[in-house]
């Protein structure tokens, strides 16, 4: 069950990875062959799950994508950057042979590029909404820096307050 009452970047992180797992037990099922067709239905079941039925207001769109996104950001944290993330989703838009049952034999070096396909699967997913996916990615990109940035701030303030009272 997603958390979209999230506070810490650990709950992101969280909803993160079970929209990857998710995303490797429906690529996983494919065969051999993931077609775009095939990645945008995956994307849509993973954004389904993340809203969990709730119905997505009319022109935000963008917006419900762009966090998911994030939170798939968050999970990867410490592996790849979310734009080592980009670069591999976006090369992997438009090929058609599945490498899930690869990567996932290959185990923790698999993990990226586990995270990478789940990331392509909700671009398709976009992209069959005529949502453009540069645009998109800039947005999960800047929502995802404040969240880690903010974080950053309030760890680094503790510690200085904790300084000054010890």
């Amino acid at each position: 069950m997603m958390n979209l009452e999230t506070t810490t970047n650990a709950e992101r992180a969280d909803n993160g990875s079970q929209l990857a797992a998710l995303f490797i037990e429906r690529a996983a099922a494919a065969g051999a062959t993931l077609a775009h067709g095939d990645r945008a239905e995956i994307g849509r079941a993973m954004v389904d799950a993340y809203y969990e039925g709730a119905e997505v207001p009319p022109g935000y769109e963008w917006e419900s994508l762009a966090l998911v996104i994030s939170d798939l950001f968050h999970h990867a944290d410490g592996l790849i950057s979310p734009v080592g993330l980009m670069h591999v989703a976006v090369s992997e838009l438009r090929a058609t042979v599945n490498v899930v049952p690869l990567l996932c034999g290959i185990g923790e070096e698999g993990q990226p590029g586990l995270i990478a396909g789940a990331v392509t699967a909700i671009l398709a997913h976009a992209e069959t909404g005529e949502i453009c996916i540069d645009h998109l990615t800039d947005m999960a990109f800047a929502a995802w820096s404040e969240e880690v940035e903010e974080e950053r701030f309030i760890q680094a303030k503790a510690a200085r307050a904790a300084r000054f009272t010890s």
